[in-house]
């Protein structure tokens, strides 16, 4: 197998019935100061997502070209898959300036669709990738600064930049990742309403950090390689801290504080993490893989995770929001979660 190019590297996109957030996220990939190839990866949409791409790469991409051209930059090209990445074929060198379009052929969750963008990647052997949230831009520099830390210390395998909210950029939603409760089985985010501008301590956050946030996950190949995907097990949620948990031991967590990503959050899937609630979909799911989590790798959290879970089920019943009890009951006894 052809080596990989020391600093070469595949940016994932998962794209879920939300292309004008995806194509928003490619285009601010396309302005970053260096090059890299993008893979996005369809999870079966149900609306217009694969047209809507297509249109993009038929009437925008060629403008962003133009943009580039000017600056004395290659153009990037197009390409569609459509059979979960078989066509994509191992290559003598990976190439930067190509946006590929995979159509997953099924909802397979945010491990499973990325997965999908991954494997296709290491086929052509990219030395690193770039796992972001479609809700996400990035600035110009966001990967250069990820890439000086990753780069600088080998045994970081995962790195996280600093998350802020889109629609108030000086206020951050975390700094590289989060931590982990063990008693109480809950992961936090740290640096969660800070000030951009407030001066930290990288090696302070990275000794906190239990996982990297999977909005904005830079991966050495080797954590692939040696460790593994991200568990498809999960679907939604605590993959992050899945893999963290798989990775200790080989490689640690870092943290890039100038790495930028400005972050919608829960854009697809109705989620906020600013007390504005959430969708039954992600309370299913953030229930299931609490529970998931802890039997695997924090029985200690158990006891607190079962009497959390019941309260939560007799506040939604006395508040009367019985359809959100049963959610969370149907997440705790690993049954579907109902339709409507």
């Amino acid at each position: 197998m052809p080596g990989h190019s020391t600093h070469s590297v595949a940016v994932i996109v998962l794209n879920w019935n939300n292309a004008a957030d995806t194509t928003a996220c490619v285009e601010s990939l396309l302005r970053m100061d260096r090059d890299a190839a993008v893979f996005v990866v369809d999870n079966a949409s149900t609306d217009a997502s694969m047209s809507d791409i297509r249109n993009w790469a038929r009437v925008e991409l060629p403008k962003r070209n133009a943009e580039r051209a000017a600056q004395g930059r290659a153009p990037y090209t197009f390409e569609e898959h459509r059979e979960v990445a078989a066509n994509v074929e191992a290559e003598a060198e990976p190439l930067d300036c190509v946006v590929h379009l995979i159509q997953s052929g099924a909802n397979l969750g945010y491990a499973g669709g990325n997965n999908v963008g991954l494997r296709a990647a290491r086929r052509s052997n990219y030395a690193f990738y770039w796992v972001l949230n479609n809700d996400t831009r990035v600035a110009d520099d966001a990967l250069s600064r990820a890439l000086d830390r990753i780069a600088s210390d080998t045994s970081v395998g995962l790195c996280g930049s600093t998350l802020v909210y889109m629609d108030a950029p000086e206020t951050v939603q975390c700094r590289g990742g989060g931590s982990f409760q063990r008693l109480t089985g809950r992961p936090g985010q740290i640096g969660q309403g800070s000030r951009l501008s407030d001066r930290v301590e990288v090696s302070a956050i990275e000794r906190q950090m239990r996982y990297i946030s999977g909005a904005a996950t830079l991966v050495r190949r080797e954590i692939v390689d040696q460790v593994g995907f991200m568990d498809e097990g999960y679907f939604l949620y605590f993959e992050e801290l899945e893999w963290a948990s798989q990775a200790k031991g080989k490689y640690r967590l870092g943290y890039a504080p100038k790495s930028i990503v400005y972050h919608k959050v829960g854009a697809s899937i109705g989620t906020d993490d600013r007390g504005r609630g959430q969708s039954d979909l992600a309370v299913y799911y953030m229930t299931r893989g609490r529970i998931r989590y802890c039997l695997r790798h924090s029985r200690i959290s158990l006891p607190f995770v079962v009497l959390d879970t019941l309260r939560s089920i007799v506040c939604s019943l006395f508040g009367g929001k019985h359809r959100r009890a049963r959610v969370i009951a149907s997440a705790a006894l690993w049954q579907p979660l109902e339709s409507g």
